[in-house]
């Protein structure tokens, strides 16, 4: 399997190939007597496809010569009869049409017949029989050159995730090079053909398009790893972010349960794991079971950043959602319908969890920037309070079997007493230290969303208490 910006790279060179069909349907189609040559090739490559085997290799030649005297052949269809429709058409009615209708004419209809290739034939044919002028005919190419797009789009919209990758990068590189080109170079189309050399109408039309799909390509190339990047964050793996619900089928109940706890556990930790590094605060620094740390520092894939883990959090959770409503739509009784809604609020309130975090990031680091050294006793103090958290939760996680209320109670008081500690000292010495009020008001928002997210984190940690039956075996 090759890369992903490999891949991105043929689909965008095979973009600036097909566009050589213009120039191959113009020098042998208009500028040579197409019947003369439609039916000699189709009759060589007749007799060669049926004197032979269809093993062999002749046999695949004699194909490839009658498929392409059958497109001469049909392409002279096409051009004589437009020459007569072009007899007996009002040509004024299909001009002064702003160019954008051309554009979604183009587009439309490229994406009706899934034929960019098509569309070219009919448009040099119109072109040839002065139907349509050169710039309007240029703007239904770039239509057509968009419209091809939804070929590769409707193939993959049920396919894996790497065809919908490749299909997006598809779709995404003609639609921003299209734009370009009928916003940049379509009003410059007379003066680039001066620059060119080219009278030919159709020659203008075929070098036009594969100018811009050329100039597109030169665009792209030095951003092609980002773009692939872009285009691996934005369609993520289901089977890299499952680990246990795609192994069990949704009819065997406990089994299929049991595989949602394990999931729902696997993201309490991943939750944690993103929130420490969010804190910057290393897991080893936790006195938990090495076990646990292990499962905390294999939580993602060592070189996911952090937007990725994010990504991976809340896609676990929309599959886990969606397994839950298969599950649902069998024969659950009440106490596996209760415990399942359980699982699901508790991998709920994780996110949320991380949520909250991900929404302070910006503040955590601008109050670790060298300048700001004024703020980074209220930072650790902070940073203080969220290590004795996770400290206590991970414990409590690590043998949530035989947690009871009062512990979940105990720890929910010491965390609101320490925050609002916090608070008070804050506004105590704000004036002393001439904190500005922005800086202060920035702390207290950051004070409340890390005591928003450790709630958060304690109602997951609750509700799959209840919901679990035995979790012994799940790290």
């Amino acid at each position: 399997m090759i890369p992903l910006y490999n891949a991105i790279g043929v689909v965008i060179g095979a973009n600036l190939g097909t566009t050589f069909t213009g120039w191959i349907v113009t020098t042998l189609g208009f500028k040579m007597h197409l019947s003369a040559l439609a039916i000699p090739t189709v009759g060589i490559g007749c007799l060669l496809a049926v004197s032979s085997d269809k093993e062999k290799r002749l046999n695949q030649i004699g194909l490839t010569f009658l498929g392409f005297g059958l497109l001469l052949f049909g392409l002279d269809l096409m051009k004589t009869s437009i020459e007569s429709v072009a007899e007996n058409l009002n040509i004024e009615l299909l001009r002064g049409w702003h160019p954008i209708t051309y554009l979604l004419a183009g587009a439309l209809f490229t994406a009706i017949i899934q034929s960019s290739s098509a569309s070219m034939m009919i448009t040099l044919s119109a072109l040839n029989a002065g139907i349509i002028d050169l710039p309007s005919c240029a703007a239904l190419i770039i239509g057509a050159d968009l419209g091809t797009t939804s070929t590769t789009a409707l193939g993959a919209l049920k396919g894996s995730i790497t065809k919908k990758q490749v299909a997006m990068s598809h779709v995404l590189f003609n639609l921003v090079v299209d734009l370009l080109a009928f916003i940049l170079l379509l009003p410059l189309l007379p003066r680039i053909m001066g620059w060119l050399d080219i009278t030919d109408p159709l020659y203008s039309l075929v070098a036009f398009h594969s100018l811009f799909n050329f100039l597109g390509i030169l665009l792209f190339l030095p951003l092609l790893q980002r773009f692939s990047r872009y285009l691996e964050h934005l369609f993520v793996d289901d089977d890299e972010v499952r680990k246990y619900i795609q192994n069990v089928p949704t009819d065997t109940i406990p089994e299929a349960l049991l595989a949602v706890e394990k999931e729902v556990c696997r993201l309490f930790i991943q939750s944690s794991e993103i929130n420490l590094r969010n804190l910057k605060i290393n897991v080893q620094q936790l006195t938990i079971p090495t076990s646990l740390k292990q499962d905390i520092e294999s939580a993602f894939d060592s070189a996911l950043k952090y937007q990725e883990r994010y990504n991976r959090l809340k896609t676990l959770e929309g599959e886990l959602v969606e397994y839950a409503s298969t599950l649902q739509q069998g024969s659950l009784s009440k106490g596996d319908g209760n415990r399942l809604l359980l699982l699901l609020q508790s991998a709920r309130s994780a996110v949320y969890a991380a949520k909250n975090l991900k929404d302070i990031r910006d503040d955590l680091a601008s109050f670790r920037h060298p300048d700001r050294t004024g703020l980074s006793d209220y930072l650790n103090n902070l940073l203080g309070i969220e290590q004795h958290f996770y400290q206590h939760i991970l414990t409590l996680y690590q043998d949530v079997e035989h947690i009871d209320k009062e512990d979940i109670r105990d720890l929910y008081d010491s965390l609101r007493k320490m925050h609002d500690a916090f608070s008070h000292l804050l506004y105590q010495e704000s004036r002393e230290k001439g904190i500005s009020e922005l800086d202060s008001s920035t702390l207290l928002n950051v004070n409340r969303e890390l005591l928003s997210s450790n709630r958060q984190m304690i109602e997951s940690l609750r509700l799959l208490k209840r919901s679990t039956k035995n979790l012994g075996h799940m790290s």
